[in-house]
């Protein structure tokens, strides 16, 4: 039982800004000074190929070394199972193999379940057999050419995509040989999970976890609050907040890609793949953030409505009734459309 403070007055904002995806999320945590309490324990790190930022409040004192242990323990594993830059990966060597069957861990076949689920509900905008066009446009473990990628190569890529070839059945994946499935969107946002699970199964209720901008959070700060979470316009520089999120025991991720890009003559890539065309997404649509139950489907459903863009992601948001906040450019300047759950979500 977390005891709050008593005769507290707030000091200052602290932010912490990290990369989403290639979006930027910002965290607002409010500090309080106050009498007495509990304390809160910051621990960080790196893991899949950016940062984690993790607080854990308690009224008992905590072994801030050992419990950085036992999360580290955590995201390696991930790693081991569904990364694709580590190279004896499970997932790596699934996509090496010209074998068509496997049987795969319970971590990589529940996110694969997953992804799965959000390929079928969205198939024109998120697909994570898209590997081979990740990599060939050089935003995946593969290093990008001097060049765009030639409409022969595109389409060849094309060619071995399609999350309908893959089926899971009780940790039993089957899908075409040559087919490479690529996570990153959605494996983060699981890593942040199953560290929030590793915290509530050491005794913790009130804690933070983010991964490169991934979140969940559950219960309250040491000031007795419920986290507030709030997320950045996009652009370049550090700015306001557009809006603030009060999250408990739900996950939070943002989506964009004006981050992540390059730039080849007076063309602008971005990172985010459409499944359909084999291209980089091109629309006015620059981030789009999702709360959601797990960071897991925050993270991939906010991969998959960036993907479709304001119009399409709307109304995919709108009538699969997930939380969803667009931002996007219209007419020079930066515009909101908030979808009927986030807007009730975060009017409470």
């Amino acid at each position: 039982m977390l005891k709050t403070k008593t005769s507290c007055w707030m000091t200052s904002v602290v932010k912490l800004n990290r990369l989403v995806k290639t979006g930027l999320l910002a965290l607002f945590l409010v500090v309080y000074g106050c009498d007495s309490g509990p304390s809160s324990t910051f621990i960080d790190g790196a893991t899949m190929g950016t940062t984690y930022h993790i607080t854990v409040v308690s009224d008992e004192v905590v072994d801030r070394q050992w419990l950085k242990q036992q999360i580290d323990g955590v995201l390696i594993s991930v790693n081991d199972a569904m990364s694709t830059y580590q190279s004896d990966s499970e997932l790596s060597r699934i996509n090496r193999s010209e074998l068509t069957t496997f049987s795969t861990s319970v971590a990589l076949s529940n996110v694969l379940d997953t992804a799965l689920s959000i390929c079928a509900q969205a198939p024109s905008h998120y697909d994570v057999t898209i590997g081979p066009l990740v990599n060939l446009w050089g935003f995946g473990p593969s290093r990008r050419g001097e060049d765009s990628p030639t409409a022969l190569q595109i389409s060849e890529a094309l060619s071995r995509v399609g999350c309908d070839q893959v089926s899971l059945d009780n940790q039993h994946l089957t899908r075409p040989a040559g087919m490479y499935i690529d996570l990153s969107s959605i494996a983060k946002g699981y890593g942040v999970d199953l560290v929030s699970h590793e915290l509530e199964k050491l005794g913790y209720s009130h804690y933070m976890v983010e991964i490169g901008g991934e979140v969940f959070a559950k219960g309250y700060n040491e000031h007795g609050r419920i986290w507030t979470i709030g997320v950045e316009r996009p652009s370049l520089e550090v700015g306001a907040p557009v809006v603030a999120v009060a999250l408990d025991s739900s996950g939070l991720a943002t989506s964009g890609d004006y981050r992540n890009f390059f730039i080849e003559g007076e063309q602008r890539y971005g990172h985010t793949i459409s499944p359909q065309t084999g291209f980089p997404i091109q629309h006015n649509t620059l981030s789009v953030t999702v709360l959601a139950p797990t960071a897991m489907e925050a993270d991939a459903w906010a991969t998959a409505l960036n993907s479709a863009g304001v119009e399409a992601g709307i109304k995919i948001a709108t009538d699969l009734d997930l939380a969803a906040l667009f931002i996007y450019a219209e007419a020079g300047e930066l515009q909101t459309l908030a979808s009927p759950l986030f807007t009730e979500l975060t009017e409470q």
